[in-house]
């Protein structure tokens, strides 16, 4: 079983998550030796600031930064963290925020309630082959609820955040999904920085999972076969 990071800050120069090339290998050197075996680089992608063409070149030349640098574990795999706004998929290169070489997109929800356009967006990605990975659902359990329940039924997935696991309320309700669907297909540190601090709580997630550790991994690793690593 591998283990993987599906969610985090670790591309040099691209986010707040990551100042330049020196905090990424610190980052990595954390993941690295709590044996973290794959990590999903998901720098955010806001629509209403940023292009998909000049974003991936942003990406591409941190990623070639990178390449010069990083040494054995983990493994990257590169995606993003994309905000779901209404209309999203019409923007050119729209697939192009995929974790490359996968239809797999990780969906960050807005911080209110949804509106049609969002489920129509989703609905269009669904339909149209896509992988919908909905981001930390941990963070909407009290803002939007009944929308993550929707969007789970119409055949979304979902990411958890390592740190919602060490909260009564939210772990509670994570456990209510793990028991009652295969929904949660990914774990993520959300790393920003490299405080080694930051990290604990993916680290000890899987004494808090316990048996579903295991399954969220598989689930995870599954998204991730076909998905380019270096």
């Amino acid at each position: 079983m591998s283990v993987i990071d599906f969610h985090s800050h670790i591309l040099p120069g691209i986010d707040h998550g990551c100042a330049d090339i020196n905090e990424c290998m610190a980052q990595l050197d954390i993941m690295s030796s709590n044996l973290t075996d794959i990590a999903v680089a998901t720098p955010h992608f806001y629509p209403h600031i940023h292009k998909v063409n000049t974003f991936r070149e942003a990406v591409d030349s941190s990623v070639l930064e990178l390449r010069t640098k990083k040494q054995s574990t983990p493994r990257i795999c590169v995606g993003a963290e994309v905000l779901l706004c209404e209309g999203l998929e019409s923007m050119n290169e729209f697939s192009n925020l995929c974790i490359s070489g996968t239809k797999c997109m990780l969906i960050e929800l807005p911080t209110h309630a949804l509106k049609n356009g969002h489920f129509d967006t989703i609905e269009y990605m669904l339909s149209n082959g896509y992988t919908v990975l909905l981001a930390h659902i941990d963070r909407y359990f009290k803002i939007c609820p009944n929308d993550v329940d929707t969007l789970i039924s119409m055949g979304a997935l979902a990411q958890i955040n390592a740190d919602a696991l060490f909260h009564h309320s939210s772990c509670k309700r994570i456990f209510k999904y793990l028991e009652q669907s295969e929904c949660i297909c990914a774990l993520g540190s959300d790393l920003h920085g490299s405080k080694i601090s930051s990290y604990k709580h993916f680290v000890k997630s899987s004494k808090v999972l316990k048996e579903y550790y295991q399954a969220i991994m598989s689930r995870a690793e599954v998204l991730l076969s076909d998905a380019e690593k270096f």
